[in-house]
């Protein structure tokens, strides 16, 4: 998981659970962990390990200063980090940010604990990125970047924070439990993502399967998200996961027992 580079991140769950002595190296769960999921979105080992006040992430707004430079190296690397085009003030994304966390406290206190256990660090800095939205990282656990657009409010961030954690949860439970099988990753089949079918962009709405498992996930919380708020767009992602899902069933071998409990069963922890 990247040790060496998180070992720059002190303050990130993975590095304080490491510390405390938690075995982040096992790959299968046992029986009695399986459905510990998504009531609260972090699984247990982790948690019995940590003694974090969950309330407040760190949120970096300095371009410029070395712990932003390190984690966009990181983004670089996978080629996640668009071309840049016109800024955003630093001041006005972590104002963003700050709200969007406010917004998730107001509208569930144990969802918004869970988001700040999940993603205790949180880069507010645009630089200049054409391609608004939010970007997390397998190898680079408890740190997510945000990116807001021109147009966006508090509510914009909120989801953004709740679709990044949501691919920490995913990231975590198959680095500690095993989510997928080796052959998820050789030559993967592509299935419809329940995200992208409503939010196009300039990929393929169509994608590995791994990363449409991701989106179903995704997916189910942003239909939460947006039951209240914006009714239709809540139905056209209960429509887009009716359609994923059944895709992601069709190649179930490529799951471990926990990634098909998920999948078959776990969906009912958003309700």
């Amino acid at each position: 998981m990247a040790e060496a580079f998180l070992s720059l991140l002190d303050n990130t769950y993975v590095s304080r659970a490491m510390a405390r002595g938690a075995d982040l190296t096992e790959s299968r769960p046992k029986a009695a962990a399986q459905k510990a999921w998504f009531g609260r979105m972090c699984p247990p080992a982790l948690m019995e390990a940590l003694d974090l006040d969950a309330t407040a992430p760190q949120v970096i707004v300095d371009p410029t200063a070395e712990i932003t430079l390190r984690i966009l190296t990181r983004f670089r690397s996978h080629e996640a980090m668009p071309e840049p085009l016109c800024p955003v003030p630093a001041n006005r994304a972590g104002d963003l940010v700050r709200g969007g966390l406010q917004a998730l406290r107001d509208w569930d206190a144990e969802v918004s604990e869970t988001v700040c256990t999940l993603v205790p660090m949180v880069l507010a800095v645009d630089l200049a990125s054409g391609r608004a939205g939010g970007a997390s990282l397998s190898d680079l656990p408890a740190v997510v970047w945000i990116r807001p657009g021109g147009s966006w409010r508090a509510e914009d961030a909120a989801e953004s924070l709740l679709h990044e954690a949501v691919h920490q949860s995913l990231f975590l439970h198959d680095a500690v439990y095993g989510i997928f099988e080796e052959q998820a990753f050789v030559d993967p089949p592509k299935v419809p993502s329940a995200v992208r079918s409503i939010y196009p962009s300039n990929q393929e709405p169509i994608r590995t399967f791994w990363a449409a498992f991701h989106a179903l996930f995704v997916a189910q919380w942003l239909e939460v998200w947006f039951r209240e708020r914006k009714p239709l767009l809540a139905k056209q992602f209960e429509r887009a996961i009716a359609v994923s899902r059944p895709h992601l069933m069709g190649h179930a071998e490529l799951l471990t027992p926990l990634g098909r409990w998920l999948l078959c069963d776990g969906h009912n922890g958003t309700d």
